[in-house]
């Protein structure tokens, strides 16, 4: 199991480490989308005993290609955006961070 971090606010760039282990083993990866859990907020809550609204949202499990003998580097960095836009259709649009413009999440998100 792999996360991939963001701010409490939106999700930022994030590192290929998950990208490669996924593209070596040829595992499925299933993005998943965890919401209200800004520690402002569940700190706050817990200070005044009450719940806090947590939501997992999952998406569609897909599988990144073996990596290409190549230009690694670049693979790499492609199959770690892809995860993230998948993760960034996931989240509402105000948490979607650097990935929000981006044409391949307008994709992922007409197509659902």
């Amino acid at each position: 199991m792999t996360f991939f971090c963001g701010s409490q606010i939106t999700i930022s760039a994030s590192e290929p480490g998950a990208s490669y282990l996924a593209a070596r083993a040829g595992f499925p990866i299933l993005p998943v989308a965890l919401t209200g859990t800004d520690e402002k907020t569940i700190f706050g809550n817990l200070k005044r005993l009450r719940r806090s609204h947590i939501t997992v949202t999952g998406g569609t499990a897909f599988t990144l290609p073996p990596l290409p003998a190549r230009d690694r580097d670049v693979a790499l960095q492609q199959y770690t955006d892809e995860i993230m836009y998948r993760i960034a259709a996931l989240l509402p649009e105000a948490m979607r961070g650097v990935y929000a413009g981006h044409p391949m999440l307008k994709e992922l998100l007409s197509a659902s």
